[in-house]
Order: structure tokens, then C-alpha cells, then sequence
């Protein structure tokens, strides 16, 4: 249904990282558990203030939405703004004993596997410690391509990089980095022109099809086209909203969507 919206077996390391607070004496390395649960087999606690902070900047975008909501229509800013451009690019995880990847994927779509988080102290979360520059670091909304060479279907890359990063001691990942754009909406300057796929399930809204010439002005000046795959991730500045909390937020006469393209 539519809703029309108006990466040879593992080298086992014996010492422990010296950025690690953790004692880690697990074996197991699977998807989305963190060095925590994998130690502990108990739900993981509450990240530190700094832990939080680097989970935040795993996010495309960090903007202040009440500084957003203080903005007059006259400083309103354009139509659309450019946040990143976005390309392919690679990374190489090495996987450590008892770390686990740190990192989960959307794979709803068989053509799309995507990131939908990094946790702290995975081996994603090491990587991008160790790349602080962001066109270097894997991060949410990233597109997995391939991973150790192989492409496919999104479920055979997330088996693929669960695979490699427990029996390889280095895994090579390519990922395509989203075009992301922010457009500001008004409804009074017409609908949308987009339909969704309103029944998918994570934290971004899939766009599937774009109405040519009864679109509005932001969505032409964007370009944004179906095959794209575009996705809203975001409204008002806020990400990881569910599906139908997009669709509700963008019910409002004026609002600002975040969208990542892909080619």
C-alpha cells in the first residue's frame, strides 16, 4: 500500500585495545550487539555523555530544531540547502576477539541494504574513531555496496559482513554516502507531489514514486526522482522517527524534511 502525501580465518588478539574500558573475555561477534551485551549478556546500560555525543555525530545532520522553529518566514532561507554531496568510498573493519561489529542495517529493501545505527565500541565505531573526518567514517543512512567484493541482495551483504568480520582478520567495505538535502515545505505552495511506501518498517520513509509536473517547487528544485531511491530521514531537524511519525509530522502547514538520494 501507498500512501500519497500531499566485508582465512580470524587472527584471535590476545591483549585487549588500550581504547577499550571494557573487559571483554567473549568470543562471540554478531550484528548490532555491543561490547557490553556480548560481556555481560544483560541489556546494555545507558551510554556516558561522551558515548552519546559520538553516537550523534554518526547522524548526517545535527541541526537545532527550536533554533529552526525561531526563524521568520523572511529568514526563512531557501527552498532547498545542499548538506552534503555525497559518493562512494571504502572502508576496512579489523576485526578484533570478542568486538562485535557494532552496527545494524536496514535490508527491507532487497536492492538496499542500509546503516540505521552505530553503537560505541563496535568495530564500526573503532574505525571511525580512527577517521574522525566524516567523508571518511561509515555512518547512518550510508549504503552498503560491497563488502570483501561481492555485491548482491541486501540480506546476502549483511550475511556476507557478519561472515567476514568474524572469520577474516580485515574486511573491506564500499559504501555509497546519500546526497542529502533539506528541503523547507509550506503547504500552502501546493502538495508534495510524492507517494510512500507507508507500511515499511525502521526509521526512514521511502520515497517511491515522484508525480512529474505536480510536484511542489521544493521537490523540482531538489531533483528528486524515484529511482533515486530517495528516503526522508528526518523532519524538523529530528531523526530515527518511525514511518507513520514522518507521515504525521508532514501534516503541518510548514515543516522540513531531510532526504538522502541515492544514485
Amino acid at each position: 500500500m501507498f500512501w500519497n502525501c500531499c566485508s582465512d580465518y580470524a587472527q584471535e588478539v590476545d591483549k585487549k585495545d588500550p581504547n577499550d574500558d571494557v573487559d571483554v573475555t567473549a568470543s562471540t561477534v554478531a550484528l548490532g550487539i555491543t561490547d557490553e551485551a556480548v560481556t555481560t549478556g544483560a541489556d546494555r546500560s545507558q551510554p556516558s555523555s561522551e558515548e552519546s555525543s559520538r553516537l550523534l555525530d554518526q547522524m548526517p545532520v545535527v541541526r537545532d530544531p527550536s533554533a529552526q522553529a525561531q526563524e521568520s518566514d523572511a529568514q526563512a532561507g531557501p527552498l532547498v540547502t545542499l548538506i552534503e554531496e555525497g559518493g562512494e568510498s571504502d572502508i576496512t573493519l579489523q576485526s578484533m576477539y570478542g568486538v562485535s561489529l557494532g552496527c545494524e542495517l536496514d535490508t527491507e529493501d532487497d536492492d538496499f541494504c542500509m546503516v540505521s545505527s552505530v553503537a560505541v565500541k563496535g568495530l564500526v565505531d573503532r574505525w571511525n574513531r580512527a577517521h574522525p573526518k566524516r567523508e571518511q567514517r561509515l555512518q547512518v543512512y550510508d549504503r552498503i555496496v560491497e563488502v570483501a567484493c561481492q555485491s548482491g541482495p541486501s540480506a546476502n551483504l549483511e550475511a556476507v559482513l557478519h561472515n567476514e568480520t568474524r572469520i577474516k582478520y580485515q574486511t573491506q567495505v564500499r559504501y555509497q554516502r546519500p546526497r542529502i538535502q533539506e528541503l523547507r515545505i509550506n503547504s500552502n505552495d501546493g502538495a508534495l507531489g510524492l507517494e510512500f511506501d507507508g507500511l515499511v518498517k525502521g526509521t526512514s520513509l521511502p520515497i517511491v514514486k515522484v508525480l512529474e509536473g505536480n510536484v511542489h517547487k521544493a521537490v523540482s528544485e531538489a531533483g528528486l526522482k524515484a529511482a533515486q531511491k530517495s528516503r526522508i530521514v528526518a523532519v524538523n531537524g529530528e531523526f530515527q522517527l518511525a514511518p507513520s511519525k514522518i507521515m504525521e509530522m508532514m501534516q503541518a502547514e510548514e515543516f522540513k524534511i531531510t532526504v538522502c538520494s541515492y544514485n
